[in-house]
């Protein structure tokens, strides 16, 4: 399949470009129109099941299932959010993380539809700079969580628990992933 679409976040509001960027329109259809956007992600197989996670400040997490046309609000309102991840297996596991500042790491395995608390070893009060997961996630269940004290997390278990690493890396505040 031939896609151009992308997507912009920002403030204020979020938009799409469906020629690879020589056009772009603002999205509505449910989404804040004078929200921050703080994360866009597509599925990784968008041109298939055409899904969207979009975050911003105090509007919590929306998902859209026809390339951004409509969107529907799915939890985790007010509070900042500024780490999101997909999965790469996200069509086969349906896994999304997202962390909610100062509230901890959520996790959903049903595209976003529930979440559950993922922060088991991490310290929740944080803000989280980073966040990403292995390329081979459906089968390492590996992922990443740099925090806004610079301490590094790692979980081989799928967010279930999280370990510091921060001692095994060079001397550095980390920040992105």
């Amino acid at each position: 399949a031939d896609d151009r679409t992308v997507f912009l976040g920002g403030r204020p509001g979020s938009f799409r470009s469906t020629d690879a960027g020589a056009t772009w329109n603002q999205m509505y259809g449910g989404l804040p129109p004078d929200g921050r956007c703080t994360r866009i992600i597509a599925s990784p197989d968008f041109v298939n099941d055409r899904t969207i996670f979009h975050a911003s400040s105090f509007d919590g997490v929306h998902r859209s299932q026809d390339g951004g046309d409509t969107w529907t609000s799915i939890g985790l309102g007010q509070a900042e959010i500024r780490a999101m991840a997909v999965s790469p297996d996200f069509p086969n596991d349906r896994t999304v993380f997202v962390h909610v500042n100062w509230n901890g790491l959520f996790r959903s395995t049903d595209a976003g539809d529930s979440w559950q608390l993922a922060s088991t070893g991490m310290p929740i009060a944080q803000v989280m700079e980073g966040l990403d997961l292995s390329p081979d996630y459906a089968t390492d269940r590996t992922a990443f969580a740099a925090l806004g004290s610079g301490a590094v997390f790692r979980t081989t278990d799928g967010g279930d628990s999280w370990e510091d690493v921060s001692g095994v890396l060079p001397p550095v505040s980390a920040r992105a992933l």
